[in-house]
This record gives structure tokens, sequence and C-alpha cells, in this order.
């Protein structure tokens, strides 16, 4: 079973924790608007966000392209407005199926 980490519910963006490794984004909303998605990770000191490139930024419906992580916080940042029924969710990508 894979492991879900939801980032947006309902358009209200919330914080999660990545266990490590591989994944993926799926976002869908009713309307995207102008939403411009980007994923970011906390750096050790505990404030400091980033920005994963490996992400490019999320403007409709869809999957978004791997990107690896250690363990830590990752957030979404909206760049812009008018989305309306936003759900994305942070999928990990399975490396060992033995």
């Amino acid at each position: 079973m894979a492991l879900v980490i939801p980032l947006a519910v309902a358009n209200v963006l919330q914080p999660g924790v990545w266990p490590g490794g591989t994944g993926i984004l799926a976002a869908v909303a009713t309307a995207f608007g102008t939403a411009s998605l980007t994923l970011q990770y906390r750096l050790p000191d505990g404030a400091t966000f980033f920005t994963v490139a490996a992400v490019t930024a999320i403007t409709a419906n869809g999957l978004s392209a791997q990107f690896t992580l250690p363990f830590g916080t990752i957030q979404l940042v909206n760049g812009g407005s008018g989305n309306t029924g936003l759900i994305v969710n942070a999928y990990v990508i399975p490396t060992n199926l033995n």
C-alpha cells in the first residue's frame, strides 16, 4: 500500500512529514484559476523552506515530476489565486518491491 501525505484539502494548504525517498505529487481542483503550486522542503534550521527544483510549478490537474528528498517537513506554496476544490497529495514511490 502506498504512503499518502495530504498537502491540500478543500483549498487549505497544510505541511506534511515526508518519510524520505522518492515521490510525486497528485493535484486536482474543480478550477485551478491562476494557481501555481510549488513544493518546498524545510531546512535543518527549522525555519527556512526552499523550493524543490525537481517539481516545476503545478498549474493544472495531474502529476508532478518525481522528486527525492530526505526525511523532513514539506509544504506547498500557492503563487496564484482563484482555485476551488483543490486537493493535493504526496505519494511515496516504493523502492523495494521484493
